[in-house]
């Protein structure tokens, strides 16, 4: 079996990796670790704000235009 890998650079990698409620504690330490002591998060909270859209052949597109 070939293994597979998420690149953690591209939108879908990370939101992939850190998106989930699941990962919340792996998030708060990697911006932890890009933040200085004084800055330092406690806890987040996840918002979905990607509006999905429905084409006619039952697909969709995600935008994230922000």
């Amino acid at each position: 079996m070939r293994a597979k890998y998420v690149n953690p650079f591209t939108d879908f990698g990370f939101k992939r990796i850190f998106g989930e409620e699941a990962c919340k504690p792996l998030l708060i330490d990697f911006l932890n670790s890009l933040l200085p002591e004084k800055d330092r998060i406690k806890d987040l909270s996840f918002k979905n704000a990607e509006p999905h859209v429905v084409r006619r052949n039952c697909c969709y597109n995600k935008f994230d235009n922000r």
